[in-house]
């Protein structure tokens, strides 16, 4: 049986959103409406931080202003830490770049929490990872506490969104790996290290594999900063990593996977089922390619023993779940 999910506020949860823009006939700052790519212009989104407003607000007042030295802007991509003392700003697409740093230096004066403004040249709608980052003004990274963990991100390193609910879900598949100080962990997917560096304190040692390599910097940045020696991170995809870890005799007793909607590619479940670990904690934002890839785990002689729904994202149809699978030893 399931249980219920748990729960945070319906509202003002998210850290982080992409806004679209078109600049025909004037400045329009939304996003898409369904299944098309017509913009819907908002002044404010009930799913965004509060912070997150005020600095959507800011831009709608400030950005139409500066069109002519933004031809090219394509995307706003706002973000925040858990407290919200700190926002930082990508701007997407082609600009003239001295004209960016003055509009850069000019919102921050107007907001002080913002704490960096960046842009990136990459392509259109989510194509954030692409082309070439330049940072305009402020830090480098932004800071973020969660439980007794200091982090830092890069712009486009990974974060759950919900700031309500990323401890309570970090709590949970610690304590579904159950690992203790004599057991070893893979974290495939790993981001900026925060669940493989939240599960070291209990475990001999952790390795997380992450294929954006900000993020493995990330990482060993915030390993640093939190005392913690018994991580290591590869910079790879876990398509290509694991099979290699497995293929020379590699083995870990927990195995934790975050992976995008995509799911595990089969050459990661394949990699899997060859380290046979004895638990694996499978943390999923979606249902579908959840239970594709725990068919195929459970074909090779692992049993679901646990399940919990986190609502991660709530007022949408997505939810976040966390499965725990033991290794049915026959």
């Amino acid at each position: 049986e399931v249980p219920p999910p748990l729960a945070g506020l319906p509202e003002y949860y998210r850290n982080r959103a992409v806004l679209h823009v078109a600049q025909n006939n004037g400045m329009s700052i939304g996003f898409f409406n369904h299944l098309t790519h017509r913009i819907c212009a908002v002044e404010k989104c009930l799913l965004l931080r509060r912070e997150l407003n005020e600095l959507l607000a800011l831009l709608r007042e400030v950005l139409p202003r500066h069109a002519d030295a933004l031809p090219q802007l394509r995307n706003l991509v706002l973000r925040c830490n858990g407290d919200g003392t700190e926002l930082l700003l990508t701007l997407v697409g082609e600009c003239q770049l001295s004209a960016a740093e003055d509009l850069a230096a000019a919102l921050m004066r107007r907001e002080p929490r913002l704490a960096s403004v960046w842009v990136n040249t990459g392509p259109p709608l989510y194509g954030i990872y692409g082309g070439e980052w330049r940072r305009l003004a402020g830090a480098e990274q932004l800071n973020e506490r969660i439980g007794p963990l200091r982090l830092r991100l890069s712009p486009a390193s990974f974060l759950q969104v919900n700031c309500q609910l990323i401890l309570p879900l970090y709590r949970l598949a610690r304590d579904f790996a159950g690992i203790s100080r004599h057991e070893r962990a893979f974290d495939l997917y790993s981001g900026v290290g925060s669940i493989a560096l939240y599960l070291a304190p209990d475990s001999e040692r952790v390795c997380g594999i992450e294929n954006y390599a900000p993020a493995v910097a990330d990482a060993k940045e915030n390993a640093v900063l939190n005392g913690i020696d018994n991580c290591r991170f590869i910079a790879g995809a876990a398509e290509d990593s694991l099979p290699q870890l497995a293929g020379s005799g590699e083995r870990a007793d927990v195995l934790v996977v975050d992976p995008p909607r995509a799911g595990c590619a089969k050459r990661v479940v394949d990699a899997i089922i060859t380290m046979r670990p004895r638990r694996i904690v499978y943390v999923s934002c979606d249902p579908a390619t959840l239970a594709r890839d725990v068919r195929l785990l459970a074909a090779a002689g692992y049993q679901v023993t646990k399940v919990q729904p986190v609502d991660m994202f709530p007022r949408t149809p997505h939810v976040e779940c966390v499965v725990l699978m033991s290794r049915v030893d026959k």
